[in-house]
Protein backbone atom coordinates (compact mmCIF):
# COMPACT_ATOMS: atom_id res chain seq x y z
CA UNK A 1 0.00 0.00 0.00
CA UNK A 2 1.35 3.52 0.92
CA UNK A 3 4.52 2.23 2.80
CA UNK A 4 5.90 0.95 -0.68
CA UNK A 5 6.08 3.82 -1.97
CA UNK A 6 9.80 5.17 -1.61
CA UNK A 7 9.43 8.62 0.22
CA UNK A 8 12.39 9.50 -2.38
CA UNK A 9 9.89 9.20 -5.42
CA UNK A 10 8.19 12.11 -4.20
CA UNK A 11 9.84 15.31 -6.18
CA UNK A 12 9.23 18.88 -5.66
CA UNK A 13 6.87 20.61 -7.98
CA UNK A 14 5.38 24.22 -7.74
CA UNK A 15 1.70 24.47 -9.15
CA UNK A 16 -0.01 27.89 -9.16
CA UNK A 17 2.62 29.10 -6.84
CA UNK A 18 1.96 26.44 -4.06
CA UNK A 19 4.71 24.18 -3.20
CA UNK A 20 3.81 20.79 -2.99
CA UNK A 21 5.73 17.03 -4.00
CA UNK A 22 4.40 14.04 -6.19
CA UNK A 23 5.39 11.02 -7.36
CA UNK A 24 3.23 8.58 -9.43
CA UNK A 25 2.73 5.14 -8.49
CA UNK A 26 0.50 2.16 -10.20
CA UNK A 27 -2.52 1.62 -9.56
CA UNK A 28 -1.95 -2.44 -8.92
CA UNK A 29 -0.55 -1.65 -5.42
CA UNK A 30 -4.52 -1.12 -3.85
CA UNK A 31 -5.76 -4.37 -5.21
CA UNK A 32 -8.79 -5.64 -4.58
CA UNK A 33 -9.68 -1.72 -4.61
CA UNK A 34 -10.41 -1.77 -8.72
CA UNK A 35 -9.69 -5.22 -9.65
CA UNK A 36 -12.72 -5.06 -11.63
CA UNK A 37 -11.97 -1.84 -13.60
CA UNK A 38 -12.62 -2.15 -17.28
CA UNK A 39 -9.60 -3.28 -19.53
CA UNK A 40 -10.22 -0.47 -21.71
CA UNK A 41 -8.06 2.08 -19.75
CA UNK A 42 -4.85 2.33 -20.64
CA UNK A 43 -1.82 1.29 -19.11
CA UNK A 44 -1.61 5.24 -18.18
CA UNK A 45 -4.43 5.78 -17.22
CA UNK A 46 -4.33 3.32 -14.38
CA UNK A 47 -1.21 6.12 -12.35
CA UNK A 48 -2.04 6.81 -9.38
CA UNK A 49 -0.78 10.69 -8.62
CA UNK A 50 0.48 11.10 -5.16
CA UNK A 51 0.27 14.62 -4.05
CA UNK A 52 1.81 16.16 -0.28
CA UNK A 53 1.06 19.40 0.25
CA UNK A 54 4.06 20.62 3.04
CA UNK A 55 2.69 22.67 6.09
CA UNK A 56 5.58 25.56 5.62
CA UNK A 57 8.75 24.52 4.24
CA UNK A 58 8.65 20.75 5.51
CA UNK A 59 9.45 18.13 3.50
CA UNK A 60 7.38 14.97 2.95
CA UNK A 61 6.97 13.24 6.26
CA UNK A 62 6.74 9.12 6.05
CA UNK A 63 5.67 8.92 9.61
CA UNK A 64 2.69 11.30 9.47
CA UNK A 65 1.96 10.22 5.83
CA UNK A 66 1.45 6.31 7.15
CA UNK A 67 -0.25 7.53 10.13
CA UNK A 68 -3.03 8.89 7.93
CA UNK A 69 -3.19 6.28 5.17
CA UNK A 70 -5.45 2.69 5.31
CA UNK A 71 -3.14 0.58 6.89
CA UNK A 72 -4.51 -2.55 4.52
CA UNK A 73 -6.85 -3.07 1.73
CA UNK A 74 -9.46 -3.77 3.61
CA UNK A 75 -9.09 -0.66 5.60
CA UNK A 76 -9.22 0.98 2.06
CA UNK A 77 -11.89 -0.92 1.42
CA UNK A 78 -14.06 0.09 4.49
CA UNK A 79 -12.92 3.75 3.73
CA UNK A 80 -14.38 3.66 0.50
CA UNK A 81 -17.48 2.03 1.74
CA UNK A 82 -18.37 4.18 4.33
CA UNK A 83 -17.74 7.36 2.05
CA UNK A 84 -20.11 5.77 -0.70
CA UNK A 85 -22.76 4.84 1.98
CA UNK A 86 -22.87 8.34 2.94
CA UNK A 87 -23.64 9.12 -1.39
CA UNK A 88 -26.01 6.21 -1.20
CA UNK A 89 -27.69 8.40 1.58
CA UNK A 90 -29.50 11.34 2.05
CA UNK A 91 -28.82 14.57 -0.25
CA UNK A 92 -26.89 12.49 -3.08
CA UNK A 93 -28.55 10.34 -5.63
CA UNK A 94 -26.73 6.98 -4.94
CA UNK A 95 -29.69 4.95 -3.51
CA UNK A 96 -31.04 5.74 -6.94
CA UNK A 97 -27.87 5.17 -8.91
CA UNK A 98 -27.58 1.54 -7.11
CA UNK A 99 -31.04 0.81 -8.14
CA UNK A 100 -30.36 1.75 -12.02
CA UNK A 101 -27.11 0.21 -12.32
CA UNK A 102 -28.62 -3.23 -10.75
CA UNK A 103 -31.64 -2.68 -12.86
CA UNK A 104 -29.31 -1.92 -15.84
CA UNK A 105 -26.74 -4.74 -15.16
CA UNK A 106 -29.73 -7.93 -14.40
CA UNK A 107 -31.23 -10.19 -17.02
CA UNK A 108 -33.06 -8.34 -19.78
CA UNK A 109 -30.86 -4.82 -18.75
CA UNK A 110 -29.43 -2.75 -21.57
CA UNK A 111 -25.87 -3.43 -19.87
CA UNK A 112 -26.81 -7.46 -18.98
CA UNK A 113 -24.03 -8.47 -17.19
CA UNK A 114 -24.67 -11.29 -14.38
CA UNK A 115 -20.98 -11.64 -13.38
CA UNK A 116 -20.40 -7.54 -12.61
CA UNK A 117 -24.16 -7.40 -11.12
CA UNK A 118 -23.07 -10.38 -8.64
CA UNK A 119 -19.87 -8.63 -8.27
CA UNK A 120 -21.50 -4.94 -7.51
CA UNK A 121 -24.23 -6.97 -5.19
CA UNK A 122 -22.00 -8.81 -2.77
CA UNK A 123 -18.92 -6.11 -2.87
CA UNK A 124 -20.66 -2.55 -4.09
CA UNK A 125 -18.24 0.18 -5.50
CA UNK A 126 -15.01 -0.65 -4.40
CA UNK A 127 -13.98 -3.64 -7.19
CA UNK A 128 -14.82 -0.82 -9.57
CA UNK A 129 -13.65 1.57 -8.27
CA UNK A 130 -10.20 3.07 -10.46
CA UNK A 131 -8.06 5.37 -7.75
CA UNK A 132 -6.84 8.58 -9.23
CA UNK A 133 -4.93 10.80 -6.88
CA UNK A 134 -3.85 10.88 -2.95
CA UNK A 135 -3.24 14.01 -1.43
CA UNK A 136 -1.79 14.04 1.63
CA UNK A 137 -2.77 17.81 2.55
CA UNK A 138 -0.25 18.53 5.47
CA UNK A 139 -1.46 22.01 5.51
CA UNK A 140 -5.00 21.44 6.51
CA UNK A 141 -3.89 17.93 8.20
CA UNK A 142 -6.37 15.65 6.25
CA UNK A 143 -6.13 13.24 3.53
CA UNK A 144 -7.95 13.10 0.00
CA UNK A 145 -8.34 10.05 -2.09
CA UNK A 146 -10.00 10.69 -5.42
CA UNK A 147 -11.31 7.87 -8.27
CA UNK A 148 -13.48 7.31 -10.34
CA UNK A 149 -15.58 4.27 -11.60
CA UNK A 150 -17.77 4.11 -14.97
CA UNK A 151 -20.41 2.10 -13.26
CA UNK A 152 -22.20 5.09 -12.05
CA UNK A 153 -22.71 7.49 -14.65
CA UNK A 154 -23.11 10.36 -11.98
CA UNK A 155 -19.87 9.20 -10.64
CA UNK A 156 -18.02 8.76 -13.60
CA UNK A 157 -18.89 12.43 -14.74
CA UNK A 158 -18.08 13.79 -11.49
CA UNK A 159 -15.68 11.59 -10.10
CA UNK A 160 -14.98 10.00 -6.28
CA UNK A 161 -13.02 12.29 -3.76
CA UNK A 162 -12.82 10.48 0.21
CA UNK A 163 -11.87 13.01 2.69
CA UNK A 164 -9.87 12.15 6.26
CA UNK A 165 -9.54 13.97 8.75
CA UNK A 166 -9.91 14.21 12.45
CA UNK A 167 -13.86 14.64 11.91
CA UNK A 168 -13.82 11.20 10.24
CA UNK A 169 -14.45 9.91 6.59
CA UNK A 170 -16.52 12.46 4.07
CA UNK A 171 -17.94 11.47 0.43
CA UNK A 172 -17.74 14.51 -2.27
CA UNK A 173 -17.31 14.86 -6.11
CA UNK A 174 -13.61 15.19 -7.13
CA UNK A 175 -12.31 18.37 -6.84
CA UNK A 176 -14.61 19.37 -4.18
CA UNK A 177 -11.98 19.65 -1.22
CA UNK A 178 -10.00 22.50 -1.37
CA UNK A 179 -6.40 21.58 -0.78
CA UNK A 180 -2.58 22.77 0.08
CA UNK A 181 -2.85 27.00 0.36
CA UNK A 182 -4.21 28.11 -2.50
CA UNK A 183 -8.17 27.25 -2.03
Amino acid sequence: MISDITFSELQPATIYESERYEAVITHTRFRPIGYYVEEEYEDEDKDVRVIYYPKDDEHPDPTWMAKVFPKSADELIDVFKTALAQYCGEGWCGEDMREEIEEALSEGGFLEDTERLKVFTEKGYPPFILVQTIIFDRYRNRLIIEGHTDIDYNLDEHGIAVKIDEKGIEFNYSAEFKVGRIN
